[in-house]
């Protein structure tokens, strides 16, 4: 095509990691954006993105803006999403350390966009036939700290500063390939302040993120989305939970040993989380409390 450009970015290797194509015009503006699959794996996930991307584009969300999708290619190599940039004049820095107000809104609107059902926490569960033993066992886990009941909607799946843009009027947000529901309200916002943080510390480190951002975080969701605020530790948990579950299944299946073992560092987070179920004990009282 006269006039135009075509490259390749290339990221870290990881299980879910697939070529994308960017076509740009003369000026070196991004015209095309083509995201390909490789595998299996890739496949699936390209093929989803599409679906994710035609739902929102029935409905426009309002306080974000989605890529819209120019259709699906079946190439030889496997599906390939092409998709219309998203274009903005000026963009503000989306801090990853904290969950401003407006990257709030943006959560509890995504999650309840398709309904929130308010769900006995023991009903709730995320796995499938074939998932990984761990993750039975931390379900299991999740179940016998949670009893009441958790309002479940659907989550971005990988929602933080990077696949987000803040522009003056609303987000813009991308890379929906793992968006799903029947997730706990909230669980984007622990994804976007504290995946990355995880990642980088032990787990003595991880449970104080946790606790001073992560919970607050989901709070301020919840009551956005007109829900109790109480099951903010529950949702924190879900989403050690869900992610340990992606890192698992995935590293298994690609044979990749880091994604391994951030699954088990996930799994290690939420199994040192304190329990909300179990009765304190007299010592843990404040003096306040004392007589």
């Amino acid at each position: 095509m006269a006039g135009t450009t075509l490259s390749i970015a290339v990221g870290a290797p990881r299980a879910n990691a697939k070529p994308v194509l960017a076509l740009h015009n003369r000026r070196g503006e991004v015209v095309l954006w083509a995201k390909t699959s490789t595998n299996d794996l890739t496949a699936g996930l390209v093929r989803h993105e599409h679906h994710v991307l035609s739902a929102l584009a029935t409905r426009p969300p309002a306080s974000f803006e989605a890529p819209a999708t120019l259709g699906l290619l079946d190439l030889a190599t496997g599906p390939a999403l092409l998709m219309r940039p998203l274009v903005s004049a000026s963009s503000r820095p989306a801090p990853a350390d904290t969950v401003p107000a407006d990257v709030v809104a943006v959560v509890a609107e995504l999650a309840t966009r398709a309904g929130v059902v308010a769900m006995t926490a023991g009903r709730w569960s995320p796995l499938g036939p074939d998932a990984p033993r761990e993750a039975t066992a931390l379900l299991h886990l999740w179940h016998s700290r949670h009893r009441g009941p958790v309002p479940v909607g659907a989550w971005h799946g990988d929602f933080g500063p990077w696949n987000m843009r803040r522009t003056a009027s609303r987000a813009q947000v991308w890379d929906w390939e793992r968006a799903e529901t029947g997730a706990p309200l909230g669980v984007d916002a622990v994804h976007y302040g504290s995946h990355v943080v995880l990642r980088g510390q032990d787990v003595r480190a991880s449970l104080e993120h946790l606790r001073a951002v992560a919970v607050p975080a989901v709070e301020r969701v919840l009551r956005a989305a007109g829900a109790p605020d109480t099951t903010a530790d529950a949702v924190v948990d879900a989403y050690l939970l869900l992610v340990h579950r992606r890192f698992a299944s995935e590293g298994a299946a690609e044979g990749t040993g880091a994604v391994l073992a951030l699954a088990a560092h996930y799994a290690e987070v939420l199994r040192a989380r304190p329990d909300p179920s179990a009765p304190r004990h007299p010592h843990d009282r404040k003096e306040t409390e004392h007589p």
